[in-house]
């Protein structure tokens, strides 16, 4: 049954802007993320504490952050960020960062290609991180890429898609967002991972995080919206 209403989380200031080869300026980040509030956004992934020689279009990841936080105070909005470690933790939370989004892969090769670590290693950097969120109360929001496919492995990645699951469950993530890093899912693929995704995950918690890649974008989200889907990334 398709849900009457769904909620969107906007990456484009992270996930998006991190791409791009020229460097926006830190004014017109704070505008833009201003002009996506405007248009009725309230859940937006704003930036990420990540190393700025490895992501330099998010160099001003405290700065930027600094300057729209008050933004949120109204309790109407809620900013996410992406943090890799704990280094990239304490500069979050010394900003006041309220949610954190943390990540890993189905793909071994994927995590080496990304973030330099084995699945195992990430989550248990991850876990490191989540314990300091949970004694700060700042919410966690996880995200497992290369649900449905890897640049490196194809379509068959190497990861336990369960064992990731329970995990970031157990970190204390509410929400879980499956990637379809490369574009490459099909409706009929969606449909039958929901089966799977669904036997340890809570509808209220899954999101979904597709790509356009090769113009089945709007079927899959359609293809998951039929399996109740309600919260999806959008850019």
């Amino acid at each position: 049954m398709i849900p009457k209403k769904v909620k969107i989380v906007e990456v484009g200031p992270r996930d998006g802007l991190q791409n791009e080869k020229n460097y926006l300026p830190l004014e017109e980040k704070v505008s833009f993320i201003k002009k996506l509030i405007s248009s009725g956004l309230s859940d937006i992934e704003v930036t990420s504490f990540v190393r700025t020689d490895r992501v330099p279009q998010l160099k001003d990841a405290k700065e930027l952050f600094s300057m729209i936080r008050s933004l949120e105070e109204n309790g109407k909005l809620n900013f996410i960020s992406l943090v890799p470690n704990l280094k990239g933790f304490e500069i979050a939370n010394s900003v006041g960062v309220k949610r954190v989004a943390l990540f890993t892969a189905t793909s071994e090769k994927f995590c080496q290609a990304n973030v330099n670590s084995s699945i195992e290693k990430s989550l248990n950097n991850m876990s490191a991180v989540a314990s300091r969120c949970m004694a700060k109360n700042i919410s966690i929001r996880g995200y497992i890429s290369t649900v449905f496919g890897c640049p490196y492995e194809g379509k068959s990645t190497s990861g336990d898609l369960e064992y990731i699951i329970k995990s970031l469950q157990d970190m204390g993530a509410d929400e879980i967002s499956f990637g379809d890093t490369i574009g490459v899912a099909t409706p009929d693929q969606v449909e039958r991972t929901m089966e799977t995704i669904l036997k340890y995950c809570e509808i209220d918690s899954v999101a979904m995080h597709f790509h356009d890649t090769y113009g089945r974008g709007l079927a899959n989200v359609y293809a998951a919206l039929k399996n109740g889907v309600h919260i999806f990334d959008s850019s």
